[in-house]
């Protein structure tokens, strides 16, 4: 009797002992998965996060639109206009005549990219050997003149210049200093002072307009609206040309203009051996002769 109630008391005390520990197993459980959750969101918390951009695409006109003709094109291209789409309104802008004012102020890349889409055709003349320039003055013993063969540059016109696009005709002339001769070179070393040449070593020239006059057979007349610059200045000058057609396609442009020097901060030059006795006059008359041929053909 008394081996039976061992034996019980055995069985009872197992079954409190396993219950036990099934609830120990179970709150182990729970507190290791809790511990496992919040470790994987402190993870996820300080993963770095990929930067998003969100990029706005503009679609309408009327906010890519500007007041210049070149931009149009650009914005046009980089909101991922078609071809035809850019070639339709660039035509249609051509018919207005606030474009037409505007072209002398594309860029020779930009201007380029507008003549392929609307089919026209540009020309570039590179400056030929041949030119000439004279710069013509006074003094109180005699007059002068300084004379010079090379002018550099370019002009970039319509394939119908001159007798037509004029309107989109760029030029760029350079005319170094040190070409510039006189009679005698104590003339030219108090001129080439005066005009400062170790830091202005040359003068410079950008066409700005081109307004035509008349014509006479191969003889274009213009009035040439451009910003000349000397000894770092630059002062806005129109003067009066005539373009001539000459044979390969070349094109002889010669002018004059009267010019003051102390409008450029050029002191009117003196010999310093002379005392001071001689006087220089501020007014110059200054001449050109300038040969430019198609690329294709400069030689």
């Amino acid at each position: 009797m008394r081996w039976r109630v061992l034996l019980i008391g055995s069985l009872l005390l197992n079954v409190i002992f396993a219950v036990v520990l099934l609830l120990s197993n179970r709150k182990l459980e729970q507190q290791f998965a809790r511990a496992t959750e919040d470790l994987r969101a402190r993870i996820l918390t300080n993963r770095p996060q990929p930067a998003i951009i969100v990029r706005r695409q503009s679609s309408s006109w009327r906010e890519v639109e500007s007041p210049d003709h070149a931009t149009n094109i650009v914005r046009l291209r980089d909101i991922g206009s078609s071809v035809s789409t850019v070639r339709d309104t660039v035509a249609t802008e051509a018919n207005q005549p606030h474009v037409l004012e505007r072209t002398t102020e594309i860029g020779a890349g930009e201007r380029q990219l507008a003549g392929q889409l609307t089919g026209a055709v540009t020309v570039r003349f590179d400056a030929q050997s041949g030119s000439k320039v004279k710069i013509e003055g006074t003094s109180s013993i005699h007059d002068w003149d300084m004379n010079g063969n090379i002018i550099g540059g370019y002009l970039e016109a319509d394939a119908k210049f001159p007798e037509a696009g004029t309107d989109k005709a760029t030029a760029s002339v350079v005319i170094p200093v040190r070409t510039l001769k006189s009679y005698a070179k104590t003339m030219d070393d108090v001129m080439q002072e005066a005009m400062t040449i170790a830091t202005f070593p040359r003068i410079e020239y950008k066409l700005v307009s081109l307004k035509p006059k008349s014509n006479a057979g191969a003889k274009f007349e213009f009035d040439a609206v451009g910003a000349l610059t000397v000894k770092g200045k630059t002062v806005t000058n129109t003067m009066p040309v005539t373009i001539e057609k000459l044979d390969g396609g070349k094109l002889k442009i010669t002018g004059t203009t009267p010019l003051k020097m102390t409008d450029f901060g050029v002191p009117p030059p003196c010999p310093a051996l002379a005392g001071g006795l001689i006087k220089t006059g501020d007014d110059i008359k200054v001449s050109i002769e300038w040969l430019v041929a198609p690329k294709a053909a400069a030689k």
